[in-house]
């Protein structure tokens, strides 16, 4: 481990991993007893509707349902608010490590490390990664998809 770390690129990452982790926790701690916005609040009556069967509420055709279908099935577990905003703020952490592989497995490390530097400090990626909407998930949903690819081209995998 030790020798590992020694190695410059290695340690530049995880220089930039506790930065960026450190940032993040951060302004998680500063939101986390924000109200929720009107769309937040449209997903989190869907999933308490759907977990709870009240409050009577229509749910909006326009909205995607994988977020509020995950926050359903942790509201019946018992989770709170703070539970459910750790979603994101997770989906942030694992978007930044993915665009990090990407880069690295199209270039090199320095061009992984510097689009996940980039990413980790982008105004409306950190904005966005405190609040329980979909925009930061599905853009690690992306990022998986586009990492688990490029991985099985490289190595002719089929799985």
């Amino acid at each position: 481990m030790i020798t590992w770390i020694k190695d410059p690129h290695h340690s530049f990452v995880v220089v930039l991993f506790l930065v960026m982790l450190g940032i993040r926790i951060y302004y998680f701690i500063l939101t986390r007893n924000q109200p929720v916005w009107w769309d937040e609040g449209d997903y989190l009556n869907i999933a308490r509707l759907w977990a709870f069967g009240s409050p009577a509420w229509d749910i909006n055709p326009l909205r995607p349902l994988l977020l509020p279908f995950i926050f359903s099935f942790l509201m019946k577990l018992g989770s709170t608010e703070i539970i459910l905003r750790l979603i994101p703020f997770l989906m942030s952490i694992l978007a930044v490590i993915l665009t990090y592989y990407i880069g690295k497995d199209l270039y090199n490390r320095e061009a992984g490390l510097i689009a996940a530097f980039m990413l980790s400090f982008f105004w409306s990626f950190l904005f966005f990664s405190y609040r329980m909407l979909v925009d930061v998930p599905v853009a690690a949903l992306w990022l998986l998809a586009l990492f688990l690819f490029i991985r099985g081209y490289e190595h002719k995998n089929k799985i």
